[in-house]
């Protein structure tokens, strides 16, 4: 099964914009948090200003096939 996310993605807002347009992301919510906490992302971006390796680490969880996100609070 597929499940197409891209019509739940504002892509004219930002994380702090309320980006992800499903109840557990909103703004201030617990997952909402997990994400803006991370300090893996721009929280001021727009989703269409994200560039092909954040869209991989957001949407994936790595910034390619195979790898890990790359960030100094990142457990390793």
């Amino acid at each position: 099964m597929t499940i197409d996310l891209l019509p739940m993605i504002a892509e004219d807002k930002s994380w702090n914009e309320g980006m992800v347009d499903l109840p557990t992301f909103h703004v201030g919510n617990w997952y909402w948090k997990q994400y803006t906490g991370s300090g893996l992302f721009d929280l001021d971006k727009k989703w269409r200003d994200y560039t092909e390796r954040e869209l991989n680490l957001l949407l994936y969880g790595s910034e390619g096939p195979g790898g890990e996100p790359s960030s100094p609070s990142w457990p390793s």
